[in-house]
Order: structure tokens, then C-alpha cells, then sequence
């Protein structure tokens, strides 16, 4: 807990550092969590980093408020942190901390340059920040009226720019000793060259340049360091300092620009330093150092074995020339540490790894809290133990390797040039955790972490093109967990902008282009993606044909490419020669063998391929593995086993196949998007041989985990994908439960699986109520998040993320409070069924293993077999009548008639027999009520008016009222909120009309029925044409118990949540789903959608009540009125005026909606009884 609660606090502290967001530190969770911190602290007086991080926070609250007491508390908590660490406290309270310098034992500052480097920043980190700028300015002065030709001027530019170096790796801003630089400066370019002392003068102020580079990333710096460093040399070639500090210049100015020339002059100048210094120089081993990291980078850019040799022999000198009381040993026990992992890396030696890690240990140890190299020296100590973990899978290496990388991280200031690359390395060990674990937060901190290395690398840094690949992964695998097309996007433009802007195609760019070009074909299949991927995956294979992860990236795309857009077997049979060549490289890989393999016996039916790919699989699932990868193996197993079984039909073979998709469907840690995969093919191949528990197993689980794969995480569109992939799932499940004998697990199933999106809404309105009695902040904190996260307009996927980990955080919060553990969690069946009451609620499920109605009764359920019906049967009638709505009116009434009939015979007659509602009440009778929820493509349909209309009291519509509601839970939400939520004082209509409407035909009904309405509500709001904007709509709707809209509407088969009503505007703001479902109506009670199909569903969504009634039920209205297909203008009036007639003429409190609708549907069957199109489209959703 402690772990997780300062990982948490860190993070707001971060992101109050990068944004001065005040909402960071000053929300009412802040205090909270820190004090939940302090608490599950084993030893709170001593705990360190749980202190610094409470008090870093207090001390913000105090800079933001000015409340005394958040002062006081932060001086509490930091005062032990000043103790141990001076620098990790505000600079502004050290002044508070310090005690007062003991003069008898501190150095004179003349005698300040006589100390190391080491020795002279661990004395300044310990003394009062106002002594260090009085000696500043008391040099600077001294500087600026010392004549150049005094005998002690360069010895006092000297002191000033040894001062200077020192000071400037210890202040937190840098920035005010400009002057002080300045006046060495001009001191410097002084002095006459022929001074005796002219190239120590400027070679020490060439350092203080270099270190001002160090700390403000300002290359021009780092040039004049040179030129400096250059100019001293050629003034006194026999100096070490001088060779060795222009040396150490040129490798920071190789690291910087990448430049192989500066390289080569930093080895050569670091040789010089070596062989002119005398063999009892006390910076000898300094020269050492600096000479072995130049080796040690030459090393590693060329492969050169000999240089590599050289700089280990060169780091091990240094470090056998300090003893263990060295001020410097701890640096050179680093630099050792750094070049032994370079030679692992080139030899594979772990004898020389694991000296790398004691060797880091033992730097890190030595290096004091305050020392500003610690950071550094973490770096290559996590370097180390990453590795380690790398070669030996020993799993705490990683821990410690990522807790390392963080403290590193903590420890450097913003805007130094090294942070940057301790956020990169923190970002890569994160993302080798995720491999490991599987955790979403780790994943999530990957890319947090990732994109701010990015921002912060120069656009023409050397290293930029590999932190952009690592991002980039980061990226991949987060779109591959859950789906979000914004972070494929995003990937594929830094892989873009790396390749055009950097100076050489790197590989690792054309590699993650590869990958992700694929990915997004797969989601898109445009083709152009997927021929760019193979294009990139040549050249990348080209430049380094032996990197095992180009291969596989490219192996990938070609097999996708053969499987989907090219029937040439060449080309195939490369994607799995690649693949076999990866695997050679690194067995691991094998599983991306499998893949092409299953291609190739599909493509040709070679059951050797298919034999194939089971043995890989098989090779591949018995090396050790994570389990995240353990549950991939897992599902690629139980593939290669389901293509052996179509051809050897062994029973054996299916039970194993089914055995390995559920087993990687129940791995806890691996991505949700392979486990609902797993599961969704175990029920469909168990199925297939009628293997019903298998199938009820496979889809259950798979059913379970969908609120796993559709998170808050997603914007709309993206989780619509994931719903639209798994489209039938639910019908399937409940079928295997009914086919078990388990009608109650059935129900269970479909309300589970489908309106998926409609209930995390819905839920997320109407819990409010009690949680804001019981915790007004929280519910606050609750609903601001929520609706976030439900906007409209798409929100960086960043700033998404954090707002859905946010809200995950506040949800667990809620869950913690008594009676609200269940807060939003899925609501049991015996919760569901206490909600029936007023007439049954039918579900009518329709899968391709058998057809059945549950109708839920306050008795329990009641499973109702419907034998002759069929899947089919219902896709076929569906394409018919919308077939025949195209051909014209006269067809398709026809058509409908019939399609009436035998959803009559097939669903309705059975199910109102079983229920007993077998006659009609007549007149004066009291009309019992049933629900429809129908199931899949059924939802196409008008189950209200199935019947034989020619003989009387052989139609729904003759026996029940006949309101729909898309799932139990949704009519459950509805009641919810109609018991808890607010009255208007009045009562106050709406009505839009459109009579003409830009980009669309007239609509002269529209004007027809707003004369009927304004007749009938005279108090109602008008809206009509040009006055009908979003805007207007909007403010009107806020304020109105009833609207009526007389407009063109549009239902976007393919995306349904663009599906709109076409206001004035909607070219510009479209009034469509999106926009609707964001909308919070107090007042609302009824709307009238008098438009065309504003209740059919997505093509592929047919599940999920993704359409323009829907999102008006969501926006508030516990009653819409909508329509099925098409409605003729002339049409549109005749049921206005009779719905509106027979509503007015009741009291308020007697105006049964749904029984008004099936009056009104009752009248014009009369009138017009063989044209159904007129009085079957509408039909009535809610209570």
C-alpha cells in the first residue's frame, strides 16, 4: 500500500512541477492521500521519502495559500530530508535548516580551489546559500577591478571559475550566476595570451562553460568549452588538466551532437593527458576516467574490440589507484560499473554483468544523498541491474532497477540535460515491468514517462531516434491492451517525423513504423498501410539484417499482407523464412512463426504447416515466460491445435485446443484484449462440437471481462470497435445457458454483454444521489470526472487517461465508504428482478445454436424455447424489408405484412400464450403492460406490432401495451432516477420543426405538425428553421419537461454514433449521438422524435442502443418516442396529433405514455390496416 500511495503522490507532485496546476495540490484528495501515506508508513519518523513527499506537498500548499500552518507542517516533515539530503528540500528552507558554519574547520575561500571537485561540492552542499553568493560576489568584484596585469588577477579568475564549476552543479536554478560567468568572461578574454597563467585561466573557464551546458542544455556552451579548451591546449600542450579538460568537453560534445570527429579528439587529447602526467600526479586517475569513458563510447559506436579492452583496463586502473577513503572513488567505481556492462553487452560475459552491479552497489553507497552525481551513478547501477535481469529473468533486478531509475529521476533538477535521460531509462525499465506483470499502471506510466523524455530531447539530439522508439512501443502495446486508435495515431507520427527529421533512416524507426502501419491496417484494412509496412520492413531488414526485432516486425507484415491482400505463396512463404530467422536469433520469438504457418495451411491445406505450427507453439509455450506472454503462447497454441483438428477430427486435439484458449482467457495479468479473444474462441469451437459446459465456460469468461477491454480509458469510438468485434457474444452465451438448463445465468449473460455503453453512463447518473448525501465532495469529484470523460469533443488521449485514472481512483474510494461497496458494480439478478414489476420484461435471444424468450416476472424467470425460429431466419427478414423500403412503399407494406405474421408465429403468439395473455381486454379492460428487450438483429424489428392484423385479437397490439427497453439494468436506471431525481415547477414543451432544411428536402409535414402542436401546447417553446441551431436547442432543452422534434434525421448504419437530427447548423455542429449522450436534462420527461429510423441500430452494433432514441434516454428522458424506419411526411401528423390529443385530454397524473403510444398505433391500424409502415415504425422506449 505504502508503494502504490507515494507512487500516487509523487505523480501529483509531478504533474504540479510540469503544468503549476493548483488543482494538483490543493484538491480536497491531496491532504487525504498524503495523510493515508504518513499512515501506512512502518516507521514515519524515518521514512524519508514519504516525508519529502508529504512535505514537498505542504510546502506547495503554502506557496498557493499562505496558510501558516501548511508551513509549519512542511518544516516538520523536511527537516529530517535536510538532514540526510540538504537538496531535497526547497531551496527557500534550507536557510531555515542550515546551522550556522563552524568557522574554525571551514576553508578560507582562498583556499577553496586547493580542494577536489568532490570535496569542494560536498562542502558547498552543506553551507548556507547566502555565505557561497557573498563569495561569489566578493570574487566577482574582485575580478571586475583587478587590472589584467596584476600579478594575482588569473589566479582570481581561477578561484572564481573553480567556484563557479562547483556551484553550478549544486544550485537548484543555475540561471542567476550568469553575471558571475560573465565577469569570468571578460576577466578571461583579458588577460594578455602571453600571461603565464593564460591557458589555465581559460581552460578552467572552458569548464565552467561545460557545466553550465551540463545544467542548462545550452550547446553554444559547450562550443565556446571547446574552443576554449582548444585555444588552452595549443597555448600549453604539457598540461594533463588542460588535455583532460578539453577531453571530457569533446565526449560531451559527442554525446550531444553525435559527431564521430569530436570523438576521435577526445581519445586522442585523453591519451595526450595520460602520457604527459607524471606517475605521482594526484589527477592522474581523473585522466584515467576521462580517457576510459571516450574509449567506452568509441567502443560502443564502432564494435571496436580493441577500444573496448582498453577502456575496461583504463577503469580499472583508476579505480586500483584510489583507496577506499577516495573522495573520488565513487566516481570511478561508476565509470567501471558502465564500462563492464558495455563489455557484457558486446560479450555475453555475466561474470562481467554481475561485477558491473557490485561495482555500481558500491558507487551508489559511497555517494553521499546531496552529492548531485548520485543521480548519475543510479543511472548506471540500474543500467546494470536491468541488465541482469535481461540475462538471468530474476525479477527483483527489474524492481530494484526501476525503484533505482526513479530515485535518480526524484534527484534531478528539472531542466538538467541529464534528467532526460533518466526519464528514458525509467521508461524502458517500466515497460519491461509491464512484459512482466501486466499491470495497466505500469503500462500507462511507460508512455507518461515516455512523452516527457520526448519533450525534453532537442529535435536534434543523437539519441532522440531511440527514445522515440522506445515510446513508441510504449505506445503499441497500450494500443494492443486496449484498442485506443489516438495512441496507434500517435505513434505512427512520431515514427514519421523521427524518419523525416533525422539524418539517417534509422532502424528501429522503419521497424515501429512497420508495426504500427500494420496495426492500423488491421483496424482500418486500407491497404496503402499495409504495402508501406512490408516497403519499410525491407529497408529496415536491409540496414541490419541480424536485429531479431526487425525481423519479426517485418515477418508480421508480410504474413498479414499474404493472409489478407496477395495470394502469391512466394511472399508467404518469405514472412515465414523471416520468421525463422528471428526465432534463430531468439527463441522466444517462436510464437511469431506460428501465425504464418496456420496462413499457409489455410492457403493451401497442407496439413503439414498446420503440424508445424503446433510443434512451435508447443516449443514456444516451454520457455520460461511471463504470463502476460504465457497467455499470447497460450492463445497461438490453442489456434495451431484448432486448424490441426479440421483435419485429423481427433477429440483429443479439440479438448487441448479448447483447454489452451481457456487457459489464456483465465491469465489475470495478461492484456484484456487476449483473454476475450481466448474465451470468445473456446465458446465458439467448443460450440461448434457441441460441447455446451466448454462453450458456456469460453463465453462466460470472455462476457465477464468486456468492462475490462471497454474502460474509461476509451474514447467512444474506440470502445465501440471492441463491442463491435464481439457483436453476438452475449446471445451466444446465453444460448450455452440455456442449453445447460440455466435460464438464470442466461439473463445474467445478456445483461452483462450487451448495452455496455448505455449502462456505464446510465450508471454513473443515477448512483449520485445517495453517494451525495453521504459524501458531497466525493460525489462532486465523481460526477466532474465522468462527465469529463463523456464529452463530446475528443480530449488528448493523455489528459483521458488521467481523467480515467482519476476516476478509478475516486470509485475505489466510494467502494470504501459503508453500504457502497457495490458502487457501480453490475447489479445482481435478485437486484435485477426486485425491479419487475408492472408487467414482464421479454428477452427474446436469437444465436445460431437456438432461439429463445426469457420473460422476467416478479415469479422469477421464465424460459420460453422458440423452436421455430431461427438466426437466419431473422437476418433474412431483415434484409428483405430494408430491401424492399428502398424499392417503395407499396413493397414493402406488403413485406412487412408478412414479416408481421411470422414474428407472430415464431416469437410473440408463443411468448404471450406462456404469459397468458391470450385475449384482448377490450375498451374498459385494463391492458396489461410487457417490455420487449430483443436481442441482436431482432432489434431491427417491430415486435410491438407482430400479429395477423386481418383476424382480430391475432396481434400483440390487440393483448399487451408494448413499451422496449434495452436491457433490464436500463429500465432499472430509469426507475432510479424518476424516484430520486428533480421536478420542474411547471410544465414547459419544447418543439423544433424543420420544414426546410439546408442540404436536405423539404419537410412540409414538419410545418404541418408545429401548427398542430402550437395549437395543442400553446405554451411551448417554438424553434423552427434558422432558429433551430445546436446552441438554441441545447439552452432550450435544459429547461423543457417535453420535446418534440419534426426534422430529417440520418442513422449511420456503420457508425451510429454520428447518427443526427438535422437541425439548422448540422453541417457545422452536428446535433448527433456523441453530442446527445453528453447532455444533462433535469426537467425532461418526454421526448417526441418524430424523424426518420431514430431507434434503428448499428449494422454491427445491434446490442448496444447506440442510436438517436438511446442518447435522448441517456440525456434524461425516461420516455422517448421514436421510430423504426421512415416515416412519410404526411404520415408524421396523423400520429403526432393522435398521440398529442389522447396525452392532453388526461391529468398530469395519469398520462401513461406508453399506453397513449399503443392507442395511437391502435387507431391507425384501424384506418390504414394494410399499411403497416404508417402506425408499426413507432414505438415507445423507457418506462
Amino acid at each position: 500500500m505504502r508503494s502504490e500511495l507515494l507512487t500516487a503522490l509523487r505523480a501529483r507532485l509531478d504533474r504540479f512541477a510540469a503544468t503549476a496546476d493548483p488543482r494538483d495540490v490543493l484538491d480536497a484528495d491531496a491532504p487525504r492521500e498524503a495523510a493515508e501515506l504518513m499512515a501506512a508508513s512502518d516507521d514515519p519518523e524515518r521514512d524519508l521519502e514519504v516525508r519529502r513527499a508529504v512535505g514537498w506537498l505542504h510546502w506547495h500548499r503554502y506557496g498557493l495559500l499562505g496558510d501558516e500552518s501548511e508551513l509549519r507542517l512542511a518544516e516538520t516533515l523536511l527537516r529530517p530530508v535536510y538532514e540526510a539530503d540538504p537538496l531535497g528540500v526547497p531551496e527557500a528552507m534550507r536557510s531555515v535548516f542550515a546551522p550556522e558554519p563552524d568557522d574554525a574547520f571551514a576553508p578560507e575561500p582562498d583556499d577553496w580551489a586547493a580542494l577536489s571537485d568532490t570535496e569542494l561540492r560536498h562542502f558547498l552542499a552543506r553551507l548556507e546559500p547566502g555565505r557561497i553568493a557573498q563569495v561569489l560576489s566578493d570574487l566577482r568584484d574582485e575580478v571586475s577591478r583587478t587590472p589584467p596585469h596584476h600579478p594575482g588577477a588569473a589566479d582570481t579568475v581561477v578561484l572564481l571559475c573553480v567556484l563557479l564549476s562547483a556551484v553550478l552543479t549544486t544550485v537548484e536554478d543555475p540561471h542567476p550566476l550568469r553575471d558571475s560567468v560573465e565577469a569570468a568572461r571578460r576577466a578571461a578574454d583579458a588577460l594578455p595570451p602571453g600571461h603565464a597563467r593564460w591557458a589555465a585561466v581559460q581552460s578552467q573557464l572552458g569548464d565552467v562553460f561545460r557545466t553550465w551546458y551540463l545544467r542548462t542544455g545550452e550547446v553554444s556552451a559547450l562550443h565556446e568549452a571547446i574552443d576554449r579548451g582548444r585555444r588552452a591546449v595549443d597555448a600549453d600542450p604539457s598540461s594533463p588538466m588542460t588535455l583532460s579538460n578539453l577531453a571530457i568537453a569533446l565526449l560531451d560534445a559527442y554525446r550531444r551532437i553525435g559527431d564521430l570527429t569530436f570523438l576521435e579528439e577526445a581519445i586522442a587529447t585523453g591519451r595526450g593527458a595520460v602520457d604527459v602526467a607524471a606517475e605521482d600526479d594526484p589527477q592522474l586517475v581523473l585522466y584515467l576516467s576521462n580517457l576510459g569513458g571516450a574509449l567506452h563510447e568509441w567502443a560502443d559506436r564502432t564494435g571496436d574490440d580493441a577500444a573496448e579492452a582498453e577502456a575496461l583496463r583504463t577503469a580499472r586502473r583508476a579505480v586500483a589507484l584510489t583507496g577506499e577513503d577516495h573522495p573520488a572513488r565513487p566516481l570511478y567505481l561508476s565509470n567501471l560499473a558502465s564500462s563492464l556492462k558495455t563489455s557484457y553487452d558486446r560479450t555475453k560475459n555475466t561474470a562481467l554483468l554481475a561485477e558491473a552491479v557490485e561495482a555500481g552497489r558500491r558507487a551508489v553507497s559511497a555517494t553521499p544523498a546531496e552529492d548531485p552525481s548520485r543521480p548519475h551513478r543510479l543511472g548506471v547501477l540500474g543500467g546494470a541491474l536491468q541488465g541482469w535481469f535481461e540475462a538471468t529473468d530474476e525479477l527483483s533486478a527489474l524492481d530494484e532497477a526501476v525503484e533505482v531509475f526513479r530515485e535518480a529521476l526524484h534527484r534531478t533538477p528539472e531542466g538538467h540535460p541529464r534528467r532526460v535521460q533518466h526519464l528514458h531509462m525509467l521508461s524502458y525499465a517500466l515497460l519491461l515491468s509491464y512484459d512482466q506483470y501486466g499491470t495497466r499502471e505500469a503500462l500507462h506510466e511507460v508512455i507518461a514517462v515516455g512523452r516527457r523524455a520526448m519533450t525534453e530531447t532537442p529535435a536534434d539530439h543523437p539519441d532522440r531516434g531511440r527514445r522515440v522508439v522506445h515510446l513508441v512501443n510504449g505506445l503499441r502495446v497500450w494500443y494492443e491492451h486496449t484498442g485506443d486508435l489516438e495512441t496507434l495515431d500517435e505513434a505512427i507520427t512520431l515514427c514519421r517525423h523521427g524518419l523525416a527529421t533525422g539524418g539517417d533512416r534509422d532502424p528501429g524507426l522503419l521497424s515501429g513504423l512497420v508495426v504500427t502501419l500494420r496495426l492500423k491496417y488491421e483496424r482500418t484494412r486500407d491497404r496503402s498501410l499495409l504495402e508501406e509496412a512490408v516497403a519499410f520492413g525491407r529497408e529496415s531488414v536491409a540496414a541490419d539484417p541480424h536485429r531479431r526485432g526487425l525481423l519479426v516486425n517485418f515477418g508480421s507484415a508480410l504474413a498479414v499482407f499474404a493472409e489478407h491482400e496477395n495470394d502469391d505463396l512466394a511472399i508467404l512463404d518469405e514472412a515465414i523464412d523471416i520468421a525463422r530467422r528471428a526465432a534463430d536469433l531468439a527463441p522466444h520469438l517462436l510464437t511469431d512463426l506460428v501465425g504464418p504457418l496456420l496462413v499457409r495451411y489455410e492457403r493451401t491445406g497442407d496439413p503439414a504447416s498446420a503440424e508445424e505450427a503446433v510443434a512451435v507453439a508447443r516449443r514456444a509455450l516451454a520457455l520460461t515466460s511471463p504470463e502476460p506472454e504465457r497467455a499470447k503462447k497460450l492463445f497461438m497454441l490453442g489456434q495451431a491445435l484448432a486448424a490441426v483438428h479440421k483435419v485429423s477430427g481427433d477429440p483429443g486435439t479439440l479438448t487441448e485446443a479448447i483447454d489452451a484458449y481457456l487457459a489464456a482467457a483465465t491469465v489475470p495479468s495478461a492484456a484484456a484484449t487476449v483473454r476475450v479473444d481466448a474465451g470468445f474462441n473456446a465458446g465458439r469451437l467448443a460450440m461448434s462440437a457441441g460441447r455446451t459446459e466448454q462453450a458456456l465456460s469460453g463465453y462466460a469468461t470472455a462476457v465477464e471481462l468486456l468492462p475490462l477491454l471497454v474502460t474509461q480509458f476509451l474514447d467512444r469510438s474506440d470502445a465501440e470497435h471492441w463491442l463491435t468485434r464481439y457483436s453476438g457474444l452475449a446471445a451466444s452465451a446465453a444460448a450455452c445457458a440455456l442449453e445447460a438448463g440455466d435460464p438464470e445465468r442466461a439473463v445474467t449473460l445478456l445483461e452483462q454483454g450487451r448495452g455496455v455503453l448505455l449502462d456505464r453512463a446510465l450508471s454513473a447518473r443515477t448512483a449520485l444521489t445517495a453517494l451525495r448525501e453521504r459524501a458531497p465532495e466525493l460525489a462532486d469529484r465523481f460526477q466532474w470526472l465522468s462527465a469529463a470523460l463523456e464529452t463530446e469533443d475528443r480530449e488528448p488521449s493523455e489528459q483521458r487517461h488521467e481523467h480515467a485514472r482519476d476516476l478509478e481512483a475516486v470509485v475505489e474510494r466510494i467502494r470504501a465508504l459503508p453500504d457502497f461497496a457495490s458502487f457501480l458494480l453490475p447489479p445482481t439478478l435478485p437486484q435485477l428482478m426486485s425491479e419487475v414489476r408492472d408487467g414482464p420484461v421479454v428477452l427474446v435471444n436469437v444465436s445460431q445454436l437456438r432461439c429463445d424468450a426469457l420473460a422476467l416476472t416478479p415469479a422469477g424467470v421464465r424460459h420460453i424455447p422458440l423452436p421455430d425460429l431461427t438466426l437466419q431466419d431473422v437476418v433474412e427478414w431483415v434484409d428483405v424489408f430494408v430491401g424492399a423500403l428502398d424499392v417503395g412503399q407499396s413493397v414493402a407494406n406488403e413485406v412487412l405484412e408478412t414479416i408481421l405474421g411470422r414474428l407472430w408465429d415464431t416469437i410473440a403468439e408463443p411468448v404471450l400464450t406462456t404469459l397468458e395473455f391470450t385475449r384482448s381486454p377490450g375498451r374498459h379492460g385494463t391492458w396489461p403492460r410487457l417490455w420487449w428487450a430483443p436481442v441482436g438483429p431482432l432489434s431491427y424489428l417491430p415486435l410491438h406490432a407482430a400479429g395477423h392484423h386481418d383476424t382480430e385479437g391475432r396481434s400483440v397490439l390487440d393483448r399487451v401495451i408494448s413499451p422496449y427497453t434495452p436491457t433490464l439494468r436500463a429500465l432499472t436506471h430509469l426507475r432510479g432516477r424518476r424516484r430520486t431525481g428533480e421536478r420542474a415547477a411547471r410544465h414547459r414543451p419544447l418543439v423544433v420543426s424543420m420544414p426546410r432544411t439546408p442540404g436536405a428536402a423539404d419537410l412540409p409535414g414538419a410545418r404541418d405538425e408545429a401548427g398542430l402542436l402550437a395549437g395543442l401546447l400553446p405554451d411551448a417553446t417554438s424553434l423552427t428553421g434558422p432558429e433551430a441551431t445546436r446552441d438554441q436547442v441545447d439552452a432550450a432543452l435544459r429547461e423543457a419537461t417535453w420535446a418534440h422534434f419534426a426534422c430529417h434525421a440520418q442513422s449511420r448504419f456503420d457508425d451510429p454514433s454520428s447518427s443526427l437530427l438535422l437541425l439548422h447548423d448540422h453541417q457545422d455542429k452536428p446535433f448527433d449521438v456523441r453530442h446527445l449522450s453528453a447532455l444533462r436534462l433535469p426537467f425532461a420527461e418526454l421526448a417526441y422524435l418524430s424523424a426518420c429510423g431514430t431507434s434503428r441500430p448499428g449494422r454491427h452494433m445491434t446490442d448496444e442502443a447506440v442510436h438517436i432514441s438511446a442518447a435522448f434516454q441517456l440525456a434524461g428522458f425516461p420516455h422517448v418516442i421514436g421510430t423504426l424506419w421512415t416515416i412519410k411526411d404526411r404520415a408524421a401528423p396523423k400520429m403526432a396529433r393522435a398521440i398529442y390529443t389522447d396525452l392532453l385530454h388526461r391529468p398530469q397524473h395519469d398520462r401513461d405514455i406508453a399506453q397513449v403510444v399503443h392507442r395511437a398505433a391502435h387507431r391507425m391500424r384501424q384506418a390504414y390496416p394494410r399499411l403497416p409502415l404508417m402506425w408499426a415504425a413507432h414505438l415507445h422506449v423507457g418506462l
